[in-house]
């Protein structure tokens, strides 16, 4: 094997070291935003709620999207474990509700690190799909 062969194939690795290390800090990063919600979220108004025609969502409920489930119920599991790969291939439109309250939760959980909370769920969404992408091609 050439140098340059083995130059390409370290990079690689890399590349593949940070991306998995980023998946974890995304998924550690749930922590806080559960501690968070524990404490500050209060189901809306039902005056609110007849207005947007939308009952209230709990955002710390589970989310199943195809093979992969965010466990956001859980006490027991932290971390990378919140993130679970079923066995089964499981789509709900209460579940892309579910993702899109959890997406405004987390992005709007304090306003000074708010771009950067954008990047963390969309990466996470990215990962979530991707996972899924991957296990529907194997």
């Amino acid at each position: 094997m050439s140098l340059g062969h083995s130059f390409k194939m370290l990079f690689v690795l890399m590349f593949l070291l940070f991306y998995q290390n980023g998946l974890a800090n995304d998924a550690y990063d749930l922590e806080e935003l559960r501690e968070y919600l524990k404490t500050n979220w209060k189901p809306p108004s039902k005056i609110k709620q007849r207005f947007t025609g939308q009952p209230a969502m709990n955002p710390l409920e589970n989310i199943h999207i195809g093979f992969v489930r965010i466990n956001l119920a859980s006490d027991d599991v932290s971390g990378d474990e919140r993130l679970e790969i079923c066995e089964n291939y499981e789509v709900d439109d209460q579940d892309f509700k579910r993702l899109i309250s959890f997406y405004y939760n987390y992005v709007n959980m304090d306003e000074q690190s708010q771009i950067v909370r954008i990047q963390r769920v969309l990466r996470l969404i990215y990962h979530l799909f991707t996972i899924n992408i991957n296990k529907i091609n194997t």
